[in-house]
């Protein structure tokens, strides 16, 4: 139903003339995010199939000796398990009504795995994010000092693991906020299954975070954004400009002083690093700012619709941003192109080039 259906209640703090304004936005706002959700379960699909074959060629072993790429490795995992929920929610109650036409919603274990898929996307997202920006962090402070060994050692694997670990546990509260936002309630119905009538079990706030005209809701929601969205998005670019820079000052003495491979690595990771940085703010920042914003204009529901609906909108660009990291690494990595190829054609193109080799000797 349209907010333009009742202006004063989704609306009452605005002028009717921007209220109808407002309406009308989010009338063609929500034919624009309907257009674009269809594509949604079919992109999240992809992007399990995409990360998983990502994954399969960041742990071979030319590629799993640098903290950087099994760093992205672990972000391909995070970025398969967020679109798990999604995938559920798709394809799930067509998969059901085959085994049980009465199956349906009204199971409570099918709900209660909805509650924890929930709070695994929200927690594959957040590490995601924070891994990428790790990626950024480490390879700043690799360029700035390039001939001090115990930086050096942050691109060995040692870092990676830590990195992975430390992340996932320091943010993991964030995410038990995020299962118990949600509660799991029953209301009967009738069925044609029952003729009684069965119970429908489905999520909803739960009542902690309601209390108090949802104050706690309003806080840990705008908390999450902070933590997952708005501060990575702001981190990002200043550590991207603090490398940049570094690169730019002193480049040419520094590029004498390392080996032609070692300024190779050094210039695809950094723009691996500038890729994922301008991919990140596109996806998440509008996120960010809508998801934390939202409940705060509970009197205005029209309002917070229309962040909601932002939010709809970006996220199919958030699973885009999950595909792109593949495409990323084979734009400016050769090694990264190599190993496709040797899993595409089973290593047989590297023995032709070999045997060609010998032959001409």
């Amino acid at each position: 139903m349209s907010t333009c259906d009742d202006l004063e209640g989704n609306y009452p703090k605005f002028k009717t003339a921007t209220a109808i304004s407002l309406c009308k936005f989010e009338t063609q706002l929500l034919k624009t995010v309907d257009r674009v959700l269809y594509f949604e379960p079919h992109f999240s699909a992809a992007s399990i199939f995409i990360n998983l074959f990502h994954f399969l060629i960041l742990i071979r072993k030319p590629l799993r000796s640098s903290s950087i790429n099994i760093i992205m490795a672990s972000v391909a995992i995070f970025d398969m398990c967020s679109m798990l929920f999604k995938i559920k929610q798709t394809f799930g109650p067509s998969i059901e009504i085959i085994f049980d036409p009465c199956f349906q919603s009204k199971w409570y274990w099918n709900v209660f795995l909805d509650r924890i898929l929930i709070m695994l996307k929200d927690h594959s997202q957040r590490s995601s994010t924070w891994l990428l920006f790790s990626i950024a962090l480490i390879r700043t402070l690799v360029i700035r000092n390039p001939m001090k060994t115990e930086y050096e050692k942050l691109t060995k694997p040692p870092t990676s693991f830590f990195a992975i670990i430390g992340i996932s546990l320091l943010f993991f509260p964030i995410s038990i906020s995020t299962f118990l936002e949600y509660d799991i309630f029953s209301e009967k119905y009738k069925s044609a299954c029952n003729p009684k009538g069965v119970l429908s079990f489905y999520l909803y706030i739960s009542k902690l975070f309601e209390r108090n005209n949802g104050v706690i809701l309003k806080y840990v929601t705008l908390g999450n954004a902070m933590v997952s969205n708005i501060i990575p998005c702001f981190l990002f670019p200043v550590v991207t400009f603090l490398l940049v820079k570094e690169l730019w000052k002193n480049e040419n003495n520094r590029w004498r002083l390392l080996s032609s491979k070692k300024v190779n690595d050094s210039i695809k990771s950094t723009q691996l690093v500038l890729l994922l940085t301008c991919m990140f703010f596109i996806a998440q920042f509008p996120i960010g700012i809508a998801s934390g914003v939202s409940y705060f204009f509970d009197k205005n529901p029209g309002i917070t619709k229309i962040f909601h609906e932002i939010m709809f909108l970006f996220s199919i660009m958030l699973v885009l941003n999950t595909i792109s990291h593949f495409f990323i690494c084979i734009f400016i990595s050769s090694q990264y192109r190599a190993e496709v190829k040797k899993v595409i054609f089973c290593g047989r193109r590297s023995i032709q080039v070999q045997q060609q080799i010998t032959v001409s000797r």
